[in-house]
């Protein structure tokens, strides 16, 4: 019997970077933003997708995670700032708001 299934493994993952999405229209926006569907998650489940701009370039592959009150998206080190200064200049008529995530567990 092969030693997988008797055995686990802890990943730390804290050093990437991780961005968090809030309010009533949260998925909206995010939907718009990835090449996944972020409106069908529902709480407890996440999704691989990439970040691409308005012309369809990729910026960054992600993990997305829906939570209870809130979207955590976490990506390679070093791009938090970027993406949170991208994100705050564009004006939409919707109700969201991003910030830092600190490191945590994800369960």
């Amino acid at each position: 019997m092969p030693a997988w299934p008797k055995t686990a493994g802890v990943l730390d993952l804290s050093f990437r970077g991780r961005i968090c999405l809030t309010g009533q229209d949260r998925a909206r926006f995010l939907h718009g933003q990835v090449t996944n569907d972020v409106k069908s998650l529902q709480f407890g489940q996440g999704c691989y997708a990439a970040l691409t701009t308005a012309k369809g370039k990729m910026e960054s592959d992600l993990n997305l995670y829906c939570l209870k009150d809130e979207l955590l998206l976490e990506f390679e080190p070093g791009l938090t700032k970027r993406f949170l200064n991208g994100w705050k200049d564009i004006s939409l008529p919707t109700t969201f708001r991003l910030s830092m995530c600190p490191a945590r567990t994800v369960c």
